[in-house]
């Protein structure tokens, strides 16, 4: 891939970097009196266009919604290597493919909860249930298929979830060897290290059976899947201690403990984003350009947006300020 080609892109996506949202602002957020005071500041930023939209502040949801969607756009359109866009939406791609097939299964329109990035590709998707068991689609629309043939074979949705999630990372993994961007493939394999150590902690809280363990664990990680199914019938802190020296020991220690202290996998889940969160932090920003500027402001805006939400339902249920930074995301900036 030309990287020069990304020198222009890089320079627009520095000046955006320029907006997004710092420790000070999210404080102001999360000490606010009440929802109403928290939109009050929240107004003071890039998301005013946004909330001026919505006609209660209750409904900041759609105005988030809206800035990330309107985000995509804007970064999409400045992408000049198509697979890369790919890459960074490839998770809305794969949640509309849940969505669809869950339409099928159901017999219900689900319009609601489609993701807007990707949405062009819904009648496809939808046609490929009409076609000779899908031989005439590409890859994404046989992944529809393929998906509802394993629920016909199982009658398990969760089967489902397994299956569309395993090939949504083997995709991102692929074209990101393909570009040869290793901090990308990097971000992917680490997450995947996450995810199985995820899945791993809830077999064992739902007391499931090794089976359901083996057929959930995705390929590709850092972390041998086989490994992992050998601590099954140890503790968790096991696992995590084998792997306390690794790239992402830390951050599963306090993932864990976060976990063994609520019950709850939110924690670990924060743990998880504030390592990808750093990786991309301590690379990205000494690169003059390149298309991992624009890879990780999009992982920034994210949580970005999810620290807003966090904060905001937090306001608006009474929860108190130290509970709500407790949960916060590490920002970018």
């Amino acid at each position: 891939m030309d990287r020069e080609l990304f020198i222009q892109p890089s320079v627009r996506i520095r000046n955006l970097e320029k907006k997004l949202l710092t420790k000070s602002q999210f404080e102001r957020l999360y000490e606010a009196d009440d929802l109403q005071d928290s939109i009050k500041h929240l107004n003071e930023t890039v998301y005013s266009e946004d909330l001026a939209k919505i006609d209660r502040a209750e409904n900041f949801e759609e105005a988030l919604s809206n800035s990330l969607n309107k985000t995509y756009s804007e970064v999409l359109s400045l992408c000049p290597v198509k697979e890369l866009v790919d890459v960074l939406t490839y998770r809305f791609a794969f949640h509309n493919i849940k969505v669809v097939v869950k339409e099928k299964i159901l017999q219900e329109n689900f319009e609601h909860i489609y993701s807007k990035v990707h949405y062009e590709d819904l009648d496809n998707l939808r046609k490929q249930f009409e076609t000779e068991k899908g031989e005439k689609g590409t890859w994404y629309e046989d992944t529809v298929i393929q998906a509802y043939k394993t629920f016909e074979e199982t009658k398990d949705p969760e089967k489902i979830e397994f299956f569309i999630d395993k090939r949504y990372f083997e995709k991102v993994l692929e074209i990101s060897k393909k570009l040869e961007l290793d901090l990308v493939e990097e971000y992917f394999r680490a997450m995947i290290d996450f995810v199985n150590i995820r899945t791993f902690i809830r077999c064992k809280r739902q007391g499931q059976d090794i089976s359901v363990l083996k057929e959930a664990l995705i390929q590709g990680g850092y972390i041998d899947i086989d490994d992992i199914s050998s601590y099954f019938y140890k503790e968790i802190q096991d696992l995590v201690d084998a792997y306390k020296n690794s790239k992402i020991g830390k951050s599963l220690f306090l993932g864990l403990k976060g976990y063994n202290e609520t019950g709850r996998l939110l924690l670990f889940e924060k743990y998880m984003e504030n390592y990808l969160t750093n990786l991309l932090k301590e690379r990205v920003k000494r690169m003059p350009y390149g298309p991992e500027i624009i890879f990780a402001y999009v992982h920034a805006k994210e949580i970005e947006i999810k620290n807003l939400r966090i904060a905001l339902v937090g306001r608006a249920n009474g929860l108190s300020p130290d509970f709500i930074k407790e949960r916060l995301r590490e920002t970018y900036v």
